[in-house]
């Protein structure tokens, strides 16, 4: 999962709002306080009660996603979770959404590399109806040839637009760089080779294997009774049969040599006016002892107009609008990355006279981004931007809170990762005890080596 570090500013009376709801927070919280139980299928249920409106969102998580595909097979997690949509042995694609539309609802799918999700949000007495067609989507998926051919070319038109993508290019080339093995060295759709050698019966296979109820988390947030949401997911769910084959172990990723990442850098030309520079800097897996301090440090480093690169790259330096940062968030070791689109070419003086080449400005940008990791890797940061950066990164995980699918989506990611689902009431509380000591030794103890990928304009000759 990817979490940006947000880039725009938090409106005064907005930021004011949040410090108020921050304040109340802890008798609001308590009073909704989400709910775990498990039926005797080993299905988990998570459940929370929010009735600020009429409305209920469903997020089903199935643990795996690209982590439990064959490494052989790069792609089939994806495949086969956007099939679901596509037929069941009792509905056609059409007939799925029809009810759902009839609602007013929204039914998705999405695959990642811990998880495949399916998503529902509806009004809250539509719940039943949603939560009946959820149901026979995950579990009786159809497979049916045409609608496989279908999907596969769709999925194969989708590489064409993604590779047109700076962002998305340089991500991809950020995992292979980074990751040595593993499902985090690979993209989420795979590749076009595998995709078209992927066959009904892999992702049937596939399906039966991983969408198992030991296997599935189905979270239920939103206007709701409690114990009638968990009679209605035992009513939709709880006469599926957990898998007398387990499924599969995800996959584990490992880094390459701390020493080759220095000198590992990815170039890639690309029909664009900008060059782009991503660099990713390794980190460990999620814990509860770290998690806070490195959201916190991402805030520090590239969210909002204090962040760091917004002050010294953008304002100081005018070297780029919008840089920013990311953590690229796993079950598994993750990863913190700086990015920055910026002109190939400037002008100093003159229409004719000296101007720095591609390679002086990206070796400008480069070094301005670098200097900034490396300052608060050396230096323990004032007591103001470290208060900014925790009231920022509180502040947008609140904000995120504001829509319902949002507080399906945390509760599900945090049970799923390890860190359990209370921790979504935790994390704000944790966030607000880190100090200048823990952003420090977590900057001393990661930002020692890293990698970069490069996107530069085409030549005029390439274009041609």
């Amino acid at each position: 999962m990817i979490r940006m570090a947000r880039v725009g500013r938090l409106c005064v009376t907005g930021f004011l709002a949040v410090l108020a709801w921050w304040s109340a927070m802890p008798a609001s919280w308590a009073q909704n306080r989400p709910h775990l139980t498990r039926l005797r299928n080993r299905l988990t249920v998570i459940t929370k009660e929010v009735h600020s409106s009429n409305v209920v969102a469903v997020s089903v998580f199935v643990r795996g996603g690209v982590s439990a595909e064959p490494a052989d097979l790069p792609g089939l997690a994806n495949f086969t979770h956007h099939m679901l949509l596509r037929g069941t042995t009792h509905r056609t694609a059409e007939e799925i959404m029809a009810p759902i539309e009839a609602i007013g609802g929204t039914l998705r799918a999405r695959a990642d590399h811990d998880y495949s999700m399916i998503y529902l949000l509806c009004a809250a007495d539509a719940l039943r109806t949603g939560l009946t067609v959820m149901s026979d989507v995950i579990r009786n998926p159809r497979f049916d040839p045409a609608e496989v051919e279908k999907q596969r070319e769709q999925i194969l038109s989708a590489f064409t637009r993604l590779d047109q993508d700076p962002r998305w290019v340089l991500q991809k080339e950020m995992g292979r760089l980074l990751y040595a093995s593993g499902p985090y060295s690979r993209v989420v759709p795979g590749t076009p080779e595998s995709v078209k050698r992927i066959t009904r019966e892999q992702l049937v296979s596939f399906h039966r294997q991983q969408y198992t109820p030991e296997n599935l988390i189905v979270v239920v947030v939103g206007n709701i009774d409690r114990a009638a949401a968990e009679e209605s997911v035992a009513r939709a769910f709880g006469d599926m049969s957990f898998s007398m084959r387990p499924p599969a172990v995800p996959q584990p990723s490992t880094w390459r040599p701390l020493g080759d990442l220095g000198t590992n850098v990815a170039v890639r030309s690309q029909a664009t006016d900008l060059a782009h520079l991503l660099i990713g800097f390794p980190m460990g897996a999620i814990t509860r002892e770290e998690y806070p301090a490195v959201l916190v440090l991402n805030s520090l480093l590239g969210g909002g107009m204090g962040s760091r690169l917004m002050r010294e790259v953008r304002e100081r330096q005018g070297l780029s609008y919008s840089p920013g940062t990311y953590l690229a968030e796993y079950c598994g070791p993750s990863y913190l990355a700086a990015y920055i689109p910026t002109e190939p070419v400037r002008l100093v003086f003159g229409l004719n006279g000296p101007y720095h080449t591609p390679e002086m400005m990206l070796n400008r940008v480069k070094d301005a981004l670098l200097e900034q990791f490396d300052w608060v890797r050396q230096h323990p940061v004032s007591e103001a931007e470290l208060q900014r950066a925790r009231r920022y990164t509180i502040g947008t995980f609140i904000y995120d809170h504001q829509r319902t699918v949002n507080q399906a989506r945390y509760l599900g990611w945090f049970e799923l990762s390890g860190l359990g689902y209370q921790y979504d009431e935790e994390l704000p509380k944790a966030i607000e005890k880190v100090t200048k000591e823990d952003i420090l030794a977590l900057a001393r103890k990661y930002f020692t080596h890293y990698a970069i990928a490069l996107i530069v304009p085409e030549s005029n000759s390439e274009r041609r």
